[in-house]
């Protein structure tokens, strides 16, 4: 199948951040590359420290304007807070050990205080914070994301789960956690760009290459060697 620029969509979080370097290796954009020959930057968002809810915004937004033929998701983790403001906020916020990101998309008139924000979300998580409704949302987002995948029929979808095992109904599943292979990301400071050195960026994003030429519409997990170069899937 012969893609353009326009085919590919790709959303999450700070997994998929950095995409417009083909040079130093980001993957989304190593992806893009292989698969149009475009050197753009792709299409989407990936929100470093961004709710499932940021990752469904884009998604839909993205969908509404073309609808991909080829769309990876990252799936983060559930313990996030929602926000329309794409500020990324996680439980490291009260321990002051990372927890907040003020994203480059923040419509930063209509805002509240950056003071404020990180006040109130400290308070949440020490006062307010209920794993059950954490759990019962992102139970709630999982889902519907199967309901609108099969609704849209997009020919080639890869799941790329953040932190935790969850297989899709519809798609492939990466039966690899990225968080298990980046382990700077227990600290909560981004030292590599999507969270990886420029060399596994780069793999990450040839091994994608070779799911998204060799997808199978009965994979619903599949273990797509995402860290291991060819030369080692050969020993």
């Amino acid at each position: 199948m012969t893609y353009t620029w326009d085919d590919i969509l790709i959303v999450g979080d700070s997994f998929c951040w950095k995409r417009s370097n083909l040079k130093k290796g980001d993957w989304p954009i190593v992806l893009s590359n292989l698969l149009t020959g475009d050197v753009r930057r792709p299409r989407g968002a990936g929100v470093p420290g961004s709710s499932w809810w940021m990752t469904r915004k884009i998604l839909l937004e993205e969908v509404n304007l073309r609808m991909p033929k080829v769309l990876i998701l990252c799936h983060t983790e559930k313990d996030r807070i929602v926000n329309d403001y794409n500020y990324g906020i996680d439980p490291g916020i009260v321990s002051g050990h990372g927890g907040f990101w003020e994203n480059v998309f923040v419509d930063k008139q209509n805002s509240p205080p950056i003071d404020k924000i990180k006040n109130a979300a400290i308070d949440y998580y020490n006062h307010l914070y209920s794993p059950e409704y954490q759990d019962w949302t992102y139970n709630r987002w999982r889902k519907e994301v199967d309901v609108l995948l099969y609704s849209w029929k997009i020919p080639c979808v890869i799941h790329l789960n953040s932190r935790y095992h969850h297989t899709y109904n519809y798609g492939t599943t990466s039966d690899e956690i990225l968080t298990d292979n980046a382990p700077e990301f227990s600290t909560a400071v981004i030292y590599h760009r999507n969270h990886f050195p420029e060399e596994l960026n780069k793999r990450i994003g040839h091994q994608l290459y070779n799911a998204v030429l060799n997808y199978n519409t009965n994979d619903r997990l599949k273990n797509l060697n995402l860290f291991k170069d060819n030369d080692e899937l050969h020993t």
